[in-house]
């Protein structure tokens, strides 16, 4: 699973740094053309949809990378002893919140955004493949926290702690 979730990450961070440029440059056209006079309309809206892809792919790569200030906080500033039961317990809710909401959630608003063809009226393209930014974040994320709930397991199991 690590081995795989590596190759995940790899291929999740180029797809951030490619988006982040790709945003970057969007968002410059959009500066220099309407400081020309010349305004580019779809640049705009390119830079919405690479925002909230950037910001989901990038919150799963944030997770991965341990970089996640929230749940390293609330895990390390309880006693040594609780620290892996209290990772298993948050990573088990954390679980079940991307399940719900990232993938069943996400899969449902794609699949409704789609069916009524709602379109980016710059762009021309349907509007549902922004939201599909939910499902495949929570694919990344749910592999992510499959790695470290069997990481906290396995630490439970080297302290002696648990019968699991």
């Amino acid at each position: 699973m690590k081995l795989i979730n590596k190759n995940l990450h790899q291929l999740l961070s180029g797809m951030c740094i490619f988006l982040f440029i790709v945003l970057v440059l969007d968002v410059l056209l959009g500066i220099s053309s309407r400081a020309i006079g010349y305004p580019v309309r779809w640049t705009e809206e390119l830079a919405t949809f690479l925002l909230v892809w950037l910001v989901f792919t990038g919150a799963a790569v944030a997770y991965r990378e341990k970089a996640h200030l929230g749940i390293d906080l609330l895990v390390n500033s309880m006693h040594e002893s609780v620290r892996p039961w209290a990772s298993l317990a948050i990573h088990g809710l954390m679980s079940l919140i991307v399940i719900f909401i990232f993938l069943v959630g996400g899969v449902s608003v794609f699949l409704d955004r789609l069916q009524f063809m709602q379109m980016m009226s710059t762009l021309g393209i349907p509007k549902a493949f922004q939201y599909l930014s939910l499902p495949v974040s929570g694919l990344f994320l749910l592999a992510y926290l499959i790695e470290s709930l069997g990481d906290s397991i396995l630490t439970i199991k080297k302290r002696g702690k648990g019968d699991l």
